[in-house]
Formats: C-alpha cells, structure tokens, sequence
C-alpha cells in the first residue's frame, strides 16, 4: 500500500512538472483560455503561443500566476471590439501586463506595430527586453516599461519603423546596463523623461544611427549618472531643458554642428566634466547649460556672472570661432576656450593620436601608423586623394576647395578646405 501511495506521489509530480512548460496554437482569437486545462493555468511557468490572438488571450496570459517566460514570437494580435471599446490589430493595450510581478522574459510578435500606455509598467521582475524581432514596431507609449527594477539589456537594433519613445517609456529603470538603438533610422522623438534615472549602471549611450531624430526631449536622459560615454547623432538641432541633467560621470560633451540650441540645464550638475568641444561654428547654448545649480522643473534664477573657473571646464571650437564662442552668454563663463587645429572640426581630431588638418591646399595627416590606408573624400561622395600612411607626416594636395571626409584606417575625420 504504501508503495502505491508512493508510486501515485511521483505520478502525481511528474504530471505537475510536465504542466509547467507548454506550447498552444490559438487557431480562432478569443479561444486561448479553452487550450489550457483547468489544472494548468496555475502552474504553467513556461508557454509559447502562435496563431491569432486578441486582448481576450492577453488577460488570459496575464492571468496566470505562474508564468515567466512568455513566447509570442508566432503569434499575430488581431483587433477585438468588447462593447464600445475597440483595441487594434498589432498592438498590445493599455495597462495590459502592469504590475505582473511574475513575468521574466517576453518575446513579442514579430508583427508588433505598437505598445500602449503601462502595457508593461512595474512589471519589476522583467529583465531584457528585445525588439530586434520586431522590424514593424513604430510606437511605444507613455510609461510603457516605466518602473521596471530588473531590467538589464534593452535593444531597438534593426527597429527601422520605430518612430516615437513615449514619455517616461522606461523612466525609473534604474539597473539598466546597454541600450542599443542601431538602426533606428526612423526615430525621431523621445519622449519627456523616457529614459529618466537609469541610473546605476547604463555607461555607454551611442545616438549616432538615429538619424531622424532633430530633438532630445525635456529630461529624456536625465541622472545617467554611470554614463561615461555619449555620441549624439550628426542631425540633432535641439537638446530640451535637463535632457542630460545630472550625468556627473561624462567627461567630455562632444556638441554635432548641425545643434541649434542648448537649453537651460540640458547638461546640469557635471560633476566630472572637463571639456566640451562644439563642431559648430557658433552653437547657441542658454544661460545655466552647464550651471551646477540644482535643476527641478524650471531654470535657476542665479546671475549671470555665475563662471565655471573653479571647475576648469574647457570650450573647443572650430579653427576661428573662439571670439563668436566669447559672446555666448553661456560660453563666456568658460574659463578656457581654444581652437581646434586648422579646418579640424571633429572631435576626434581632437582626442586620439591622429591629427588631420588643412595646410593651405592641402589635407595633412600626421600620427598614423605605417600602412594605415588614406582616403579623402569629397561631400558628393568622389574620392579626391588615396595614400598609404608611411609613418610620418602626410600632405595631400587637394585642388578643390570645401568640406571633406578624410578616412584613416576606420576612423573618419572632417576638414574644411
């Protein structure tokens, strides 16, 4: 008797362990719940789903409180009209995960057009989020995945369509440590505070394939405090008020020439600033840019003799702007403003080991290692000089005048003729 009792425990075990990971093809939207017996909606930690789904499946899915690890990769979100209220194809609606404490992993649609409002907010136990499966993705709402404590590695690689980062989407993720936005070609708008206080260990923040976007919004990158590295894209016009307060670990700012303005604040409390250099040749920043005054919801009234001597800080400008720089109501505090060698306009002219500069009619080239490959390209894409670097200082004669690309084994450098 006992080894029956014995026998029908391990049974018993067996089928719940069995129960946990399952995989269901929803042929008619709606019918999810029939698919999964009774016994096993509390059990079940591991489910794929394919086919079509609508918002009915989604509360069924949110509605299991075991679940962890979700796969929708197959599955097509079809629209569903319950009384007056129509939710759209493609799209996961408002608030429909928030607060689901269970969640770990989701893989979405590879349809996926949009996320709604709190789709996600403080599901806290999330961890990565990925949407390079998501080639069709254009909009994640406010606060989105707002709040999320675990959240570790977010990707938009590939996200092509993707246009617009609601305010606060991932505000108050604070452990956050890679954002990968390759390709985002389409994006063009960050939301007020989308990326506020991601704070712990984000160090890296890399802009420069978003080629669309013209403004950083109103505290969308503010308290990065970890960040040590931020490339902007080359098209950017206009940093919002606070975009990048508080990110005491960057060191250098380097400013694209295409920004029109700076606004109050946009990179408040530079604790570990040391040199901003500015690729435009007379790039407008607002009083208290870089004020070390404390930034809450509108600009310091603190005067305008206010100068930033005792940190030090360091304006570079382009070969001939230092005197326009100098009438800058915010640059005018810098205790040091210089010149970038002639015609150099990049910062990494400025920076590395290699220096590229114009001499005349020529483009020089000095500190690149022998065999190093030369190119100098001119803005309508011909190539105008080709050398190989022998180790010692390079001129080449160039006939025609204006901007060029000069490319150095893989860094590319530009230079006014």
């Amino acid at each position: 008797m006992k080894k029956i009792l014995l026998f029908s425990a391990f049974l018993g075990c067996f089928a719940l362990g069995h129960a946990q990971t399952k995989n269901v093809v929803v042929e008619t939207a709606g019918t999810l719940s029939t698919l999964i017996p009774a016994e096993e909606v509390s059990t079940l930690t591991t489910l794929t789903v394919s086919g079509s789904i609508n918002k009915t499946d989604l509360d069924t899915l949110n509605g299991m409180p075991a679940l962890t690890t979700l796969d929708l990769s197959q599955a097509n979100i079809v629209a569903e009209t319950v009384g007056e209220v129509t939710y759209a194809a493609n799209t996961v609606p408002e608030a429909t995960f928030a607060s689901n404490k269970n969640l770990i992993s989701v893989v979405f649609p590879k349809s996926l057009q949009q996320i709604e409002t709190e789709a996600f907010s403080d599901c806290s136990n999330i961890s990565t989020l990925d949407f390079s499966t998501c080639p069709e993705l254009t909009i994640i709402g406010y606060r989105a995945f707002g709040g999320i404590d675990n959240l570790k590695r977010l990707s938009f690689n590939g996200c092509s369509k993707l246009t617009t980062l609601g305010d606060y989407a991932f505000s108050n993720d604070f452990i956050i440590e890679s954002i990968d936005f390759t390709g985002c070609s389409a994006l063009s708008s960050i939301g007020l505070n989308a990326f506020n206080n991601v704070r712990e260990a984000l160090t890296t923040l890399d802009l420069s394939t978003c080629t669309a976007l013209t403004e950083i919004g109103k505290s969308s990158f503010k308290s990065l405090k970890k960040m040590t590295s931020l490339i902007l894209p080359e098209n950017i016009k206009v940093i919002g008020m606070g975009a990048f307060y508080a990110c005491h670990s960057l060191e250098t700012i380097t400013i694209p020439a295409s920004v029109d303005s700076i606004a109050p604040h946009s990179f408040g409390q530079p604790k570990a600033l040391k040199t901003v250099i500015c690729k435009g040749i007379n790039t407008k920043a607002a009083e208290m840019a870089f004020s070390n005054n404390t930034y809450v919801s509108s600009p310091s009234t603190k005067p305008a003799e206010e100068n930033y001597s005792d940190k030090g800080y360091t304006l570079i400008v382009p070969k001939g702007c230092a005197d326009t720089y100098r009438t800058g109501i915010e640059w005018a505090k810098f205790p040091t403003i210089e010149e970038a060698e002639s015609g150099a306009i990049d910062a990494t002219e400025i920076l590395s080991d290699v220096h590229v500069y114009a001499n005349g009619n020529a483009i020089v080239v000095e500190g690149a290692v022998a065999g190093t490959q030369v190119s100098v390209i001119g803005l309508s894409g011909y190539t105008a000089q080709n050398a190989v670097a022998d180790g010692s200082t390079l001129s080449l004669t160039i006939e025609q005048k204006g901007l060029f690309l000069v490319k150095v084994g893989t860094s590319v450098f530009k230079v006014i003729l």
